[in-house]
């Protein structure tokens, strides 16, 4: 069987037992927001519309930013222990 044959399967699968395939892939509380979260972005819901905007706007900004940060960080990790080696 071909990888898109499994992921097509998999996808009619989650249909017939109404699960989503990240849940099923990953498990109810692997890629879900911590309990913190969840609570900002259920209080998040009672925003204005331009209030959600600014929000929209910054998350991924910050999410970027994070990302950014760590594949520095990453970067100088390995290149330090290439220099080590």
């Amino acid at each position: 069987m071909k990888n898109n044959e499994i992921l097509e399967a998999l996808i009619r699968l989650t249909k017939v037992i109404h699960v989503r395939l990240d849940s099923l892939v990953f498990g109810d509380d692997e890629r879900g927001p911590s309990n913190d979260m969840t609570l900002l972005f259920e209080a998040i819901n009672e925003f204005t519309d331009a209030e959600k905007e600014t929000v929209l706007s910054v998350l991924p900004s910050m999410v970027l930013q994070h990302s950014a940060t760590l594949y520095t960080t990453l970067g100088d990790q390995h290149q330090h222990r290439l220099q080590t080696e």
